[in-house]
């Protein structure tokens, strides 16, 4: 029976991807922006209660949760600094967080990273004893120059960032293996999959991609386009030539050479006039026309932030830069049905 969950998932990694580049002026202030939020979520939050209005259990309760946290500062904990911003984009951030918290083998502290005066953001993670530190969106991203070099630093919750050995990432844009391995199960006719990118933007990417492609048995044409004009001809040309029935035209991330406005509705004309499989990285594309793309499951996403994030503690200079694999799936289901495809166990969300 095929699955149906709201679209509310997807619609609010659409409005994460807006609001992770989001300017200044949709960030809140925090009343205490460097302290932490939970320390530690939920393992050892000690209360502010007064004793003489409890009980004794709940004294009890207060004594194990006091002992829990002097414990954490010997053992340590792990950072977790996050953008304030406005819903649903904190709900997400939330959710990763909670995620993290699941998995990690140490006490989770999460922080609201301030506006300004980073300085003290250093002075309170070096007093809670942290050995790690997982920042999220891009503004966590900017506050690396600002923390302790010396502890491992794992970004997420961003699209893509430059690979820097200061840290490691797993970043937002879905990985081609699913992607690849995706439109094979909904079209196995499929032997070509097209793809025009900007290498100043997308190499990493496409480097994935290739060995992805080796390992599916399919073919990766690539072209390369450094603005929206090129991309535009590119697109034009390969789509007189492809075979809906074995090619397939895979649209990455990135708006310097694909225009939401004028060179993607072009490029689905052609695709639905031809039964030519499109399918992108950007999970707002599909409610446009196209066949199918990933978003987050920002819980799992956490998880993953967790284990790497230990890996990296226990194997001294490990690295990752890695694309996301924790995803859901969102199929255009009228796209699929003129495309004749059986979508009978593929659907996590389901736009018509």
């Amino acid at each position: 029976m095929r699955r149906r969950i709201d679209l509310q998932s997807a619609f609010s990694y659409v409005l994460l991807c807006v609001g992770l580049s989001a300017s200044p002026a949709l960030t809140l202030a925090a009343q205490d922006s460097t302290a932490p939020i939970t320390a530690p979520l939920s393992k050892g939050t000690a209360s502010n209660l007064s004793s003489t209005s409890q009980g004794p259990t709940t004294q009890f309760a207060q004594l194990a949760d006091r002992r829990r946290r002097e414990e954490a500062l010997t053992q340590g904990s792990i950072a977790v600094l996050y953008p304030q911003i406005e819903e649903p984009y904190q709900s997400v951030f939330a959710t990763i967080a909670r995620g993290i918290e699941s998995q990690s083998k140490l006490p989770v502290r999460t922080y609201a990273i301030p506006n300004s005066d980073l300085q003290d953001l250093g002075s309170n993670l070096r007093r809670n004893g942290t050995r790690g530190i997982i920042v999220l969106g891009r503004k966590g991203y900017q506050t690396i120059d600002a923390l302790d070099k010396d502890l491992p630093i794992l970004v997420g919750g961003v699209l893509s960032v430059p690979e820097d050995p200061r840290y490691s990432l797993i970043s937002l844009t879905p990985s081609p293996v699913l992607l690849f391995a995706k439109m094979k199960a909904l079209a196995g006719q499929i032997r070509r999959i097209y793809v025009v990118h900007n290498p100043k933007r997308t190499e990493a990417q496409i480097r994935n991609a290739r060995e992805a492609a080796r390992e599916q048995g399919l073919e990766l044409i690539v072209l390369e386009a450094s603005d929206v004009s090129a991309a535009a001809r590119q697109y034009d040309g390969i789509m007189q030539s492809m075979d809906g029935r074995t090619d397939a035209l895979w649209l990455p991330d990135d708006p310097s050479i694909l225009n939401n406005n004028i060179v993607l509705p072009l490029i689905l004309e052609r695709s639905w006039n031809r039964s030519i499989p499109v399918f992108s990285s950007t999970v707002a594309h599909v409610a446009r026309g196209v066949l199918f793309s990933m978003h987050p499951d920002n819980y799992r996403m956490g998880q993953t932030l967790a284990i790497s994030m230990s890996t990296m503690l226990t194997e001294k200079g490990r690295r990752y830069h890695d694309d996301l694999r924790d995803v859901r799936v969102a199929i255009n289901q009228r796209t699929a049905r003129h495309l004749g495809l059986n979508l009978a166990g593929h659907i996590d969300i389901d736009i018509d």
